[in-house]
């Protein structure tokens, strides 16, 4: 059984439009596994042992329109908000639509799909992993922590529920979406 998806792993396979990895024991998908399968419009995880995934996976698969991760113990976290928000999305309303959280109590049996993110993600931050650096590039000054960056599908600035009093001054150049 496959237990964690590496990076660059299905590199070799860029014309595959489905793929299918259900019933594994997969616990870990690195940021980049799918890195190359820009073609790719099916993907199923459901019966796997997923309990935390970001929306950045999902960069490199512009195409999906057909993903299920139903029956993974999903703990409905701070580290789950950028997939949580990103499913949400209209565009995306045939995504997961089954995916349900098994942690904590709070949220158990709730879907993805539904759950408010500020139920379990609100002010406090405990959840989130060790902030590691990343290299400075050279952008804007802009205070990141007002809003937050989704990089799937679009580029897209999210500062919903952030109290903001004005529009950030100095927005990234590459942002599509506001």
């Amino acid at each position: 059984a496959i237990r964690k998806l590496k990076n660059h792993m299905f590199s070799k396979f860029q014309k595959l439009k489905s793929l299918d990895l259900q019933q594994n024991e997969i616990s870990k998908i690195e940021d980049q596994a799918f890195w190359g399968l820009n073609k790719l419009t099916t993907l199923l995880l459901q019966h796997n042992k997923l309990k935390v995934l970001s929306e950045e996976v999902f960069i490199y698969m512009p195409l999906v329109s057909y993903l299920r991760l139903y029956d993974n113990p999903w703990h409905c976290n701070c580290q789950m908000e950028s997939l949580i928000t990103m499913l949400q999305l209209p565009r995306n309303r045939n995504l997961a639509n089954y995916a349900k959280c098994v942690h904590p109590e709070e949220v158990k049996g709730q879907k993805l799909k539904e759950i408010q993110v500020k139920e379990f993600c609100g002010s406090d931050k405990a959840d989130l992993p060790p902030v590691v650096p990343k290299p400075e590039i050279a952008r804007p000054e802009f205070d990141s922590s007002f809003c937050h960056t989704y990089v799937f599908p679009v580029k897209t600035l999210d500062c919903r529920r952030k109290d903001l009093r004005k529009v950030p001054s100095s927005i990234p150049p590459d942002t599509v979406k506001l």
